[in-house]
């Protein structure tokens, strides 16, 4: 592959899939504009060419902004930035190693590397579902037990409810209730319209929810906000009916798992009282995702993050516990 331009070392540098480093910024192609890369970039290293009408390739091609984070034996963690027009949207995807083609710098004129991958591999990105998670939590449910010996039917019965009026609502969000907590998800896709990823309306409706459920119940609750890839190609599952007893949600989820780990880690700094309990935690890639009133270096001075590192994929996780007045005053809701 680009046999032309790999015997042009003075012009081009070039990596295999086990000596690339984790590099901050990229450009991920597809192999089907192995031709249009070629040409483009050979034309600009002959010395007869007039850069004044020399196109640049990136102008001709799709390509994808991204950066590894992380490299295996067998795959790459990869960070991309998918809409970089009307969002800020990242997302997360693993990068199998037989699905790398080659990558490239021309060092005389770029500094980020140019990553080509499997043609199916790269379109599967844009054609693919990405989700958005909320899971609602319940505050005190140890409380409730101990005084009713049970988790009341009443009140249960009145959560229902209002999931239901909102699920009714909502037809094209999925909600999973239990006693505990309630688990919320909302797909999206790279390239549709812009109403198809409205995480201020997500955020809107769950505050809704917590409030309502907090007056009729007198439950109240704290909200982690997630989203990214979902491993499950939902545009290809078969249409089927489900039984009623059957709570069916399609998701291999990064952002499901990333939830959990949050919530681990919220109750592990209120125990230790390093944060003040809050009712909303935005995970970082959720909240660059909306409509923001602030660059990040205008934020205000209270807009305090949390980070780790999930133990079970190393990735750094990093979060920003909220009131909903404040998130208000951050975002276009």
């Amino acid at each position: 592959m680009l046999e032309k331009l790999t015997k042009l070392p003075k012009y081009f540098q070039f990596f295999t899939r086990d000596n690339i480093s984790n590099h901050k910024e990229c450009y991920l192609l597809g192999e089907d504009d192995e031709k249009i890369i070629m040409q483009q970039w050979l034309d600009y290293s002959l010395p007869e060419t007039d850069i004044r009408y020399w196109e640049h390739p990136n102008s001709l091609m799709e390509y994808i902004p991204c950066h590894i984070t992380e490299t295996s034996t067998t795959h790459f963690n990869i960070t991309l930035l998918l809409d970089r027009s009307r969002r800020f949207h990242t997302v997360t995807r693993t990068l199998p190693k037989e699905f790398f083609r080659i990558a490239f710098l021309p060092f005389t004129s770029e500094s980020r590397p140019y990553i080509i991958v499997d043609q199916e591999w790269f379109d599967q990105l844009h054609r693919n579902l990405y989700s958005s998670y909320v899971m609602i939590d319940f505050i005190g449910i140890g409380s409730v037990l101990n005084h009713y010996g049970e988790f009341p039917v009443a009140k249960l019965s009145q959560i229902k409810t209002i999931i239901d009026v909102h699920s009714r609502a909502n037809p094209d969000i999925q909600f999973l209730s239990c006693a505990d907590n309630i688990i919320i998800k909302t797909g999206w896709r790279f390239r549709s319209e812009d109403q198809d990823y409205q995480p201020e309306k997500l955020i809107s409706m769950v505050n809704q929810i917590m409030t309502e459920i907090s007056i009729q119940t007198s439950l109240s609750s704290y909200a982690i906000f997630t989203q990214g890839a979902n491993y499950v190609n939902e545009l290809e599952m078969p249409p089927s009916d489900t039984p009623n007893n059957h709570l069916f949600i399609s998701s291999i989820s990064a952002p499901f798992m990333e939830s959990f780990a949050i919530d681990e880690h919220i109750r592990s700094l209120i125990r230790a009282k390093k944060i003040e309990a809050r009712p909303f935690y935005l995970e970082k890639s959720f909240y660059l995702s909306t409509r923001r009133k602030y660059t990040v270096q205008n934020e205000p001075h209270d807009f305090k993050s949390q980070n780790f590192e999930h133990q079970k994929t190393g990735k750094i996780i990093t979060y920003t516990p909220l009131a909903y007045s404040q998130i208000c005053d951050l975002i276009d809701i």
